[in-house]
């Protein structure tokens, strides 16, 4: 679920000791202390993770995938989340779970029966979001707070040289789809300060999973023509009721089992069994590629925000 994962420890959490006096923990970049506009700093690596410090404090950037998996295609599971914090607390002697989160992605790969370049021109538009391709391969809606990707996973590692792991290796069309958070990740996820000891809790996560899926559910798809799969008036009027709904507000569905639960007159599992059988109706009018598109989000939403 999580990938990139970049972090703050503030010099005033570590009980008087010097950021700096990690040196002796981690792979020094450059020998010795360096100096910046009369700022000392280091930088070094543990692993495939940067770290930086200086008298502010230390700052960790890299993918926690990686560095708990060694690949970031497949997803992690909380445990290798859990893994690759404690590596980083063990190296710095340090507890990493204080560190102020900045940036994290959220991100999972999925194995297409078409070219990923079939799906991407598919997104078109989301509100309050700017889109931008580079190549067929890859696709970025960007807002001041979050980014969402869509690209081409086998083409990326391909341009990196990285090998493909091994489960993935006879899946031709890998398509990624990540959510970036940038420094107000907190703010969005739980009005405050996120922290990563938080990331071992579930809240944080079922929050984190269901952004990451809604992120995708708004975005605008290009869609066939239901008209043209008419045959019949009872088709007719079930193609008029889906188009209504195309063109409808993202929350209509929400607002109408809202409704419909004040009235009284239907409970819950009637209400669930009546919008699956509309959505279910709706799939019938998809472009099939969108409906294996909106599978694959659906079932890596439930077990991204599992437990």
């Amino acid at each position: 679920m999580i990938d990139t994962l970049n972090m703050m420890i503030g010099s005033k959490l570590m009980s008087g000791m010097s950021p700096l006096s990690i040196d002796k923990y981690i792979s020094m970049d450059k020998t010795g202390i360096y100096v910046r506009k009369g700022t000392p700093y280091i930088v070094g690596h543990i692993n495939n993770y940067r770290v930086y410090a200086d008298d502010n404090g230390i700052r960790l950037s890299g993918s926690i995938a990686k560095l708990s998996k060694g690949e970031n295609v497949s997803t992690p599971t909380h445990k290798d989340i859990d893994n690759g914090l404690q590596l980083l607390s063990d190296t710095l002697h340090l507890d990493v779970g204080m560190a102020s989160v900045l940036r994290i992605d959220i991100a999972c790969t999925f194995g297409m029966s078409n070219p990923v370049a079939n799906y991407l021109n598919l997104l078109t538009s989301i509100p309050g979001y700017e889109r931008a391709s580079v190549g067929d391969n890859s696709l970025y809606f960007y807002s001041p707070n979050r980014k969402l990707y869509f690209y081409d996973k086998r083409a990326e590692l391909y341009s990196r040289g990285e090998r493909i792991p091994r489960t993935w290796l006879n899946i031709p069309n890998l398509l990624r789809y990540e959510m970036r958070f940038n420094w107000t990740v907190g703010k969005q996820i739980v009005q405050d300060t996120l922290k990563a000891s938080c990331l071992r809790e579930r809240q944080p996560m079922v929050r984190l999973a269901r952004l990451w899926a809604q992120g995708y559910q708004h975005i605008a798809k290009k869609q066939d023509d239901p008209f043209l799969k008419v045959m019949t008036p009872k088709d007719a009027i079930n193609v008029m009721l889906i188009d209504l709904l195309r063109n409808a507000p993202d929350n209509y569905l929400d607002n109408v089992d809202e409704r419909l639960k004040q009235s009284g007159n239907l409970d819950k599992k009637r209400r669930y069994r009546m919008r699956q059988q509309i959505e279910g109706k709706m799939r019938l009018y998809n472009n099939p590629l969108i409906n294996e598109l909106d599978a694959e989000i659906e079932s890596a939403k439930a077990s991204l925000g599992g437990w």
